[in-house]
C-alpha cells in the first residue's frame, strides 16, 4: 500500500510531469549537426558612417550617414528628429581606410563642408559638398593620386590633418597624408588648394607620420605638421627614409621639412609625438618604444626636442620606472603644461623629465 502510495505521489508530481512530455518531444528534433551547417557570410569591411556635426551653425548637430549601395554610395544628413534634409550621391567605392567622413569651414562662412574620398580602381579622388549652401564650394571626384594595389588590395590609408591658408587669398587649404603599408606610393602629404584646385605634395618618404597634428611650434604664425610613426618594416627597398626605422618628421606649411628628419634605427620601433608649451615656449615631447628583440638600439625613452630639432634632454623608460611601451598624454595648462605615462600606473612629468608625482 506504501508503495502504491509512493508510485502516485511521482506520477503527479510536477517534475514528472514536465519531463514526460519533454522526452517524447526531443525523441521527434533532429540529431544537432546532422542536418545543418553554419558559415561565415563574407562582406565588405565597409558598413557605413554615422557621425554628427553642426553643419549649418545653429548650434545643433546633424547626424552624417554614408550607406554602401549600387550604383551610388549615398551621404546623407538628418535632423535630429530623423528627418532627411537631402543626400550625395558619390559614384565610387566607399572604403574604410579612405572614407571616413571629415569637415570644415574653408571659407569661415559658417557653414561646413564635408569631406570624403573615394577609390575606383588604383586612384583617389576627392569630394566635398558645403551642404547647406548650393552655391558654395562642391567638388565631385577630384582626382588626387593613384595608390599602389597590392594583390589587387588596397593598402592604403588616409589621414586628416587640418586647414590653414598658406597663400593669403582668406580661404583655407586642405591638408591630409597617405600612408601605403606593403604599397610603395603614395607615402606622402598632400595640400590641396580649394579654390584653385591645385595639388602641392611632399617628398617622397619610406616611413611617414601618422595621426597629425598642425601646430605653430617657432612662434612663426605658420603651423608645422607632424605625428606618430611606426617602423612596421613593410617596404624592405632602399628608398629614402626607410621603413625599418622611425624618425622625427616635420613639415612647414609648404611641406617642406622644417629639418632633416631625425632617424630611430630598428626595426618595430614606435614614436610618438606631441606638442608642450612652458610659458611662451613649444618644444616637441618624442617617446620612443621599442617591441623588438634587437638590444643594440636606443631603449624607450622619453625625450624634448627643440622646435629647430636640436635634442634638449633625454630620460630612459627604465630610469623613470615605466614599463616599455606607456601611453603618452599632454596635461594642458595655461603656463606650463605636464607630460602624462600611462602604465600601470599614471606618471606626471615637468619639463625636466622630473616625475612630480604618480598615481594608482
Amino acid at each position: 500500500m506504501k508503495g502504491l502510495k509512493l508510485l502516485s505521489r511521482i506520477a503527479l508530481s510536477t517534475w514528472f510531469l514536465a519531463i514526460f512530455p519533454a522526452l517524447i518531444i526531443i525523441s521527434f528534433l533532429p540529431i544537432i549537426g546532422s542536418k545543418y551547417t553554419l558559415d561565415i557570410e563574407k562582406s565588405d569591411n565597409y558598413k557605413g558612417l554615422k557621425v554628427y556635426e553642426d553643419l549649418n551653425g545653429d548650434s545643433i548637430s546633424e547626424a552624417i550617414m554614408t550607406r554602401v549601395e549600387r550604383p551610388f554610395n549615398p551621404v546623407i544628413v538628418v535632423n535630429n528628429e530623423a528627418q532627411i534634409y537631402d543626400q550625395w550621391n558619390i559614384p565610387d567605392t566607399l572604403i574604410e581606410s579612405i572614407s571616413n567622413l571629415y569637415f570644415g569651414d574653408f571659407d569661415h562662412n559658417g557653414l561646413k563642408e564635408i569631406y570624403i574620398f573615394s577609390l575606383k580602381e588604383d586612384s583617389v579622388f576627392l569630394n566635398v559638398n558645403e551642404f547647406f549652401k548650393p552655391t558654395g564650394l562642391h567638388i565631385n571626384r577630384k582626382f588626387i593620386t593613384k595608390i599602389q594595389l597590392v594583390n589587387g588590395i588596397n593598402v592604403s590609408t588616409v589621414y586628416f590633418c587640418g586647414f590653414f591658408d598658406n597663400n593669403g587669398d582668406g580661404k583655407d587649404e586642405l591638408y591630409f597624408g597617405f600612408d601605403s603599408g606593403y604599397g610603395r606610393e603614395p607615402r606622402r602629404i598632400f595640400c590641396f588648394d580649394l579654390v584653385q584646385q591645385k595639388l602641392t605634395v611632399s617628398p617622397f618618404t619610406g616611413n611617414i607620420p601618422f595621426d597629425y597634428q598642425m601646430e605653430d611650434m617657432d612662434g612663426d604664425l605658420l603651423p608645422e605638421i607632424f605625428g606618430n610613426m611606426t617602423a612596421p618594416g613593410n617596404y624592405k627597398t632602399n628608398v629614402p627614409f626607410s621603413d625599418s626605422s622611425t624618425w622625427l618628421m616635420v613639415f612647414d606649411d609648404k611641406l617642406n621639412f622644417k629639418f632633416p628628419p631625425i632617424q630611430f634605427k630598428g626595426f618595430t620601433n614606435g614614436l610618438f609625438v606631441k606638442s608642450f608649451h612652458v610659458d611662451q615656449h613649444k618644444y616637441y615631447v618624442v617617446l620612443h618604444t621599442n617591441y623588438g628583440v634587437d638590444s643594440t638600439i636606443l631603449k624607450p625613452s622619453i625625450m624634448i626636442y627643440l622646435p629647430g630639432g636640436e635634442l634638449l634632454r633625454s630620460r630612459s623608460l627604465e630610469e623613470i620606472g615605466v614599463g616599455n611601451y606607456p601611453f603618452l598624454a599632454i596635461f594642458r595648462n595655461k603656463r606650463k603644461d605636464e607630460i602624462v605615462l600611462v602604465d600601470k600606473r599614471i606618471y606626471i612629468l615637468n619639463e625636466k623629465l622630473e616625475v612630480k608625482r604618480s598615481i594608482e
